[in-house]
């Protein structure tokens, strides 16, 4: 990981000012292809470029401050906290709740199939801060009302049921469950209630990475 960080493909989507080498995401492409063509297709990475870009585009100029130097070197994982039990990754239907309690929020609800979280320092997390019932009662769309926070992963209330699955290139993935966990508003990424506006701003690079992996595993296979 640290070499990875060294080489400075960990800060790739990171601009200098920040900490990171800005050598933007086809140089990360193609680490990420040739790397996995060797066996080696790191989920980490990943989801640590995709999270890191969405507080970049997204995110105030405290958090970028406060994350994006530790992410480029490489002393900070990351990472991503969406699917549910009922809703897969259907991000209109998350149950998952994020409550104004005094200077932040309380977060309660279940995640699944969240890969790293062991292993990572944060995750981003989506979870809604006003129902989807009550948005629509304000004649509002579906997309509305959910939020995205950068969470502490030892926070106290998370609980972790590791999930038997295989093939995550050596990485762990787990059922989340959240009970009364507190997240200082300051976490929050973007505007409260306009999370997917932030999230479908930075979900492009997850795709494209996931994809130039699969495309070294698979040339890594049939050599």
């Amino acid at each position: 990981w640290m070499a990875i960080a060294d080489a400075g493909l960990i800060g790739s989507l990171i601009p200098t000012e920040y900490g990171g080498s800005g050598m933007g995401l086809l140089a990360l492409t193609i680490a990420s292809e040739r790397m996995a063509s060797h066996g080696f297709g790191n989920a980490m990475i990943v989801l640590t470029a995709m999270d890191s870009l969405c507080i970049l585009r997204n995110g105030t100029e405290e958090m970028k401050k406060r994350f994006l130097p530790e992410v480029a070197k490489g002393k900070m994982k990351f990472c991503f906290a969406l699917t549910e039990p009922d809703a897969g990754s259907n991000t209109f239907r998350l149950k998952t709740t994020a409550k104004k309690n005094g200077k932040g929020y309380l977060l309660n609800g279940q995640k699944t199939f969240i890969t790293g979280v062991d292993v990572a320092d944060y995750m981003l997390t989506a979870a809604r801060t006003t129902s989807i019932d009550e948005a629509q009662k304000k004649g509002l769309p579906k997309a509305y009302g959910i939020s995205l926070f950068v969470l502490d992963t030892k926070s106290k209330g998370i609980e972790l049921q590791v999930i038997p699955t295989h093939g995550i290139e050596g990485m762990n993935q787990f059922t989340i469950f959240f009970d009364n966990v507190e997240v200082p508003a300051e976490n929050m990424v973007g505007q409260e209630n306009l999370g997917m506006m932030a999230l479908f701003n930075s979900l492009n690079p997850e795709r494209i990475l996931a994809s130039a992996t699969a495309v070294g595993m698979s040339e890594y296979v049939i050599k």
